[in-house]
């Protein structure tokens, strides 16, 4: 679980003294050591199963980006206002990092920082409304090429401008691209909107806005 726009804080179970080369060493390492290898054991229990075919089939990784969350707006990190029960489960069931920052306080340079793994000033997208550099290698694009993954995104990516437009894509390594900036029809590509459009449902139907409030509780007020 990663948020685009934090400086993550919060409580773990261990307290581990490791510097961020080194977790971003071991890190790359065991992804793909635990993806090429197809089977690995994690407690004695395969990771891998038997397919059709006969093959061990790789295990399935789902990386979950949450947008413009801070570390306090998650229940199991302290936060009694709020509920979050998916993201506790998966907070009480894994590790959560005390000590984690992200590589800039917008959007486009901290995605486009943890997807490759370096520096905004290094992939071009160093602010909201640049774009990553056509050269830039990211996370999902060596899954696939190095361990035969196929990728797919669902929701936001934003690592390029969509002011207005599609964003511009590299080699992102996804084959499956539903893209979705957010859930307003501002463009018609919105693959949340064709989808809500696909089950009869109209986009204003659903978001109800409070005149003079921009934020405000019960937001969707109608759960598909």
């Amino acid at each position: 679980m990663a948020s685009d726009k934090s400086d993550e804080q919060g409580t773990s179970n261990q307290e581990v003294d490791i510097s961020r080369r080194h977790f971003l060493e071991l890190t790359a390492a065991l992804t793909l050591g635990t993806a090429l290898s197809g089977c690995n054991k994690i407690a004695n229990k395969p990771v891998g199963v038997v397919t059709n075919a006969g093959r061990k089939s790789k295990p399935n990784i789902l990386w979950i980006t949450t947008d413009q969350q801070r570390f306090d707006t998650i229940a199991s990190l302290g936060n009694k206002y709020i509920r979050t029960p998916n993201m506790d489960r998966l907070a009480t069931e894994g590790v959560t990092f005390t000590n984690a920052f992200a590589q800039s306080t917008v959007c486009t340079p901290s995605r486009a920082s943890f997807l490759t793994g370096r520096y905004p000033h290094n992939t071009g997208a160093r602010g909201n409304g640049f774009d990553i550099r056509d050269n830039e290698v990211t996370l999902p694009k060596m899954l696939r090429d190095a361990a035969g993954y196929d990728c797919g995104l669902v929701g936001k990516l934003h690592l390029s401008s969509c002011d207005g437009h599609v964003e511009r894509r590299i080699d992102d390594g996804y084959r499956i691209y539903k893209w979705s900036q957010d859930p307003f029809p501002s463009w018609k590509e919105n693959e949340y909107t064709k989808w809500l459009k696909s089950k009869g449902y109209d986009w204003k139907d659903l978001w109800k806005p409070i005149k003079g409030k921009a934020a405000y509780p019960g937001v969707p007020r109608l759960v598909i």
